[in-house]
């Protein structure tokens, strides 16, 4: 995100936002633009080799299993 679209965010009322999703029950809309500024679109999930090899114990399946995933 570029400094001109930070700037377009007020931050004040950003960090009301944030209270209030803090509250329980309480709700609070984010714009595309402060939820991008809050890591809400950044994707950090594992790959799915990651996930079999550590759902394995067998060594050698975890390298069939890359192998496979490798095609």
């Amino acid at each position: 995100m570029s400094a001109e679209n930070n700037s377009a965010i007020d931050m004040q009322s950003l960090e009301e936002k944030l209270l209030d999703a803090e509250v329980p029950g309480g709700h609070a809309t984010f714009t595309d633009e402060e939820a991008a500024l809050l890591g809400a679109f950044e994707e950090d999930a594992i790959s799915e080799a990651d996930a079999l090899t550590a759902s394995f114990h067998n060594p050698e399946l975890v390298e069939e299993v890359e192998a496979e995933l490798a095609k």
